[in-house]
């Protein structure tokens, strides 16, 4: 919290902006801490409710002034909170854009500002939002009496902290960043909570970072805190490719078996389990539009793996993601992004799928249960 207020101070001049949300239900205190945030960033807050892309670009203009949106609600019709949240994506690392007027003339808007957002639900967010922003999660107090408030006063010796160790500041993002990434966070992950956490080294310094209970000058033990503390955080924020996939294998085949509709995970659970032959495997699959291959591991005689074919185009397939990012065989853009990490076998292998050759994306099933499990 203590970064994010330097972040919402400074942002236009750093090289991301983090943004934070904080959540929790009726009665822990999110309107409290939405109060202590104004009265330290008070007369330079865009304070709002409930408000709509459109109004916070309009309001914002070519300002980078701080943003906080209260009651950023889950509901029925998300789309108001979707396009914030697109537009607080672009703001994360800078923006320049353009909109049509009603004279026909181009109008101009920076998105360069942090936001502070608060629900009892967030909305929907993808994998690359939940990146950008750091979550916090409130929880009952108790009765210990109504917060203090921080003056005015307090921002300008927090903004005045900042301007004065500036100078510090390229070297110690870089410190932050590199535990951080010892710590096993990716670079997004090491931008976003380096950014927040290397803002509140510069404003409080060391010793009090330790005497909170950050031991910043043990980096081993300090990666091994921070990635604990945001490990229930991190872990929805999987890759494109695998987000995808995993879309795929929950999702159900269109085929009744048994009075359900089995889902492509499950077959081949099944498969794997010896429940269900490779035949009946392949025909189940083939309804969805998929593939199924047996090879021999190579240099281990005896051992199999089986590898799923996902063709670039199929009818039957293109139902399983109507109405996701990855419709349009978009699908097939996203898995290959996956190459790296080997659970992408290979890419363009002509594939028979109900006895039509089709070029497919093949992924190993055992790699991905080893890189899910990790």
């Amino acid at each position: 919290m203590l970064g994010s207020l330097g972040v919402l101070l400074i942002g236009g001049a750093l090289h991301v902006r983090p943004h934070v949300f904080v959540a929790g239900g009726f009665g822990v205190g999110k309107s409290a801490l939405q109060d202590l945030v104004k009265s330290v960033l008070r007369g330079v807050l865009h304070d709002t409710a409930n408000a709509s892309e459109a109004g916070i670009r309009q309001r914002l203009a070519l300002d980078t002034l701080p943003i906080a949106v209260d009651q950023m609600e889950a509901a029925s019709d998300n789309r108001r909170a979707i396009g914030v949240m697109e537009l607080a994506r672009i703001a994360y690392s800078g923006g320049r854009f353009f909109r049509g007027g009603a004279d026909h003339k181009g109008v101009e808007f920076i998105a360069r500002s942090a936001f502070f957002m608060s629900g009892i639900v967030p909305p929907p967010m993808e994998s690359e939002d939940k990146s950008r922003f750091s979550m916090v999660n409130l929880d009952k107090l108790g009765d210990v009496g109504a917060p203090p408030l921080m003056g005015a006063d307090a921002g300008r010796m927090l903004l005045r902290s900042l301007m004065d160790w500036w100078p510090r500041w390229p070297q110690t993002l870089a410190d932050m960043s590199a535990q951080l990434r010892l710590g096993g966070f990716s670079r997004r992950q090491a931008d976003t909570y380096g950014t927040l956490l290397g803002l509140a080294l510069l404003m409080i310094g060391p010793g009090a970072f330790e005497d909170g209970g950050l031991p910043i000058t043990e980096g081993e033990r300090f990666a091994e805190i921070m990635r604990e503390a945001t490990a229930e955080e991190r872990d929805t924020q999987v890759d494109n490719w695998r987000a995808c996939l995993e879309h795929l294998l929950g999702s159900n085949i269109d085929a009744w078996k048994g009075g359900e509709k089995p889902s492509v995970g499950s077959v081949l659970d099944q498969l794997e389990q010896e429940n269900m032959s490779l035949a009946a495997a392949r025909d189940r699959l083939g309804t969805a539009g998929l593939g199924l291959q047996e090879e021999e591991i190579e240099g281990r005689p005896g051992k199999r793996r089986y590898l799923l074919a996902v063709p670039r185009t199929s009818p039957a397939l293109a139902r399983l993601f109507v109405g996701t990012r990855w419709q349009d065989s978009g699908w097939w853009v996203s898995l290959r992004q996956g190459v790296s990490t080997g659970v992408v076998a290979d890419v363009g292998k002509v594939v028979k799928i109900n006895r039509v050759p089709a070029r497919c994306v093949l992924i190993d099933l055992a790699r991905y249960d080893a890189f899910a499990s990790r």
